[in-house]
């Protein structure tokens, strides 16, 4: 799967240029997470805690059912091992299982509640930086973020390329999804999992470890 279906609202080319020269898992994971709360929910706001720890309920079958490594740059797998060392979740748990489970631990686990909010201080806004090629070039990579961050909420409403998703705080940090894209998540929902899913495979096979290795 190759392709994204087309639009002629919106510029699908910088949405597949995301999956791009991938290094890790994170942007694979991050987009995962975001169609299943669009599937789920039909608001555009989603919290920015809810979708990171959604991306340790991604990854959570294949690292602690299969014991794989998604890379020595990836973190997603050891988060995956500490949420079940703390929660005493079982290997078969499933998806939404995992994800409340983690929720509610947070506030009680400060180190895992920085673990994953770390997560949150590059994936959410790098993911986005295909949108803004331009506007970025030659910037130097500490004023990337807040850059993006800036971009995406001035071309939101753009009629021409309106920017997938702005930073919001619906008291607590969320990405607020614009209008047109959220349809076109929803008109597509089963195609975009399948092209995240084949880029996954394609960009970033997986290993097998034990859970004392590496990640």
């Amino acid at each position: 799967m190759t392709s994204l279906p087309a639009s002629n609202k919106l510029p699908i080319h910088h949405l597949a240029a995301a999956f791009n020269h991938v290094t890790n898992s994170y942007k694979f994971y991050w987009f995962l997470a975001i169609l299943d709360r669009v599937k789920e929910d039909a608001a555009p706001f989603i919290p920015l805690q809810a979708l990171l720890a959604n991306m340790v309920a991604g990854v959570w079958y294949p690292t602690n059912y299969f014991y794989l490594s998604f890379g020595k740059q990836d973190r997603l797998s050891g988060i995956a091992v500490q949420v079940r060392t703390m929660t005493g979740l079982t290997l078969a748990a499933k998806k939404n299982e995992v994800l409340a489970t983690t929720l509610a631990c947070l506030p009680s686990q400060p180190k895992l509640n920085e673990e994953i909010s770390s997560l949150g201080r590059f994936v959410p806004q790098r993911f986005l930086r295909p949108f803004f090629a331009n506007q970025l070039k030659g910037k130097p990579d500490w004023q990337i973020n807040s850059l993006i961050v800036k971009l995406a909420d001035t071309t939101f409403a753009d009629p021409v390329e309106p920017c997938l998703y702005r930073f919001v705080d619906r008291p607590n940090p969320a990405i607020e999804i614009q209008p047109d894209w959220f349809d076109y998540l929803q008109r597509h929902l089963h195609i975009l999992y399948g092209f995240c899913l084949w880029h996954l495979v394609r960009n970033k096979p997986v290993n097998p470890t034990s859970f004392s290795g590496g990640i």
